[in-house]
């Protein structure tokens, strides 16, 4: 990177000598712009959304509906996990999931689109994702407490909120603080 050296000489009252080092701007006037930076992670999680969709239905909720154990725990009064709550539970689930995926999927066109909508959508999207797991698993929560302090079978829940939590903290902030974000989005 070129270095450009200003030399200011002081005044006869100071009777010292000041040095000031600029380096030139690495981006034109204005700030960065472009789908780089920061942005990078924002597609990678929204991709990674997206991806990973097919793959949590088909090996985790497919196998899960299609075990005749699973029907009985859903249909039947006298088992063991059953509760009266838990068919509407899954269907929550099992829509939030898609739900997310599916506005994972529109972000990804408005962040390729270079849409002005993108930074609204984005911080609705990710605040939107963990109201809705926390959601999720307060209903978990209610209808299976755990009586030994136990949360290990509220994992993955646990999971995906501390996740959404964390782009929450983090994603929201930059996306509405950001120079490149501005420059990128709004300034067509």
């Amino acid at each position: 990177r070129a270095e450009t050296r200003v030399w200011t000489r002081a005044t006869e009252e100071t009777k010292k000598e000041d040095v000031i080092i600029h380096y030139p701007s690495t981006w034109p006037e204005g700030g960065p712009t472009g789908r780089g930076g920061w942005l990078l992670f924002i597609a990678a999680d929204l991709a990674y959304k997206v991806l990973s969709l097919p793959f949590e239905l088909f090996q985790g909720w497919l196998p899960w509906l299609l075990d005749p154990e699973t029907w009985g725990v859903l249909a039947d009064p006298t088992a063991y996990d059953y509760h009266p709550s838990y068919p509407a539970f899954v269907l929550l689930y099992l829509l939030v999931t898609i739900l997310v995926a599916f506005a994972a999927a529109v972000g990804l066109m408005l962040l390729a689109r270079r849409s002005p909508e993108f930074p609204k959508y984005m911080i609705s999207f990710y605040l939107g994702s963990f109201v809705l797991l926390i959601t999720v698993m307060t209903f978990e929560m209610a209808m299976w407490p755990s009586d030994d302090g136990d949360l290990s079978s509220h994992d993955p829940t646990g999971i995906k909120m501390l996740l959404a939590f964390v782009w929450v903290v983090l994603g929201v902030p930059y996306i509405a603080r950001s120079k490149r974000v501005k420059n990128t989005f709004l300034k067509l």
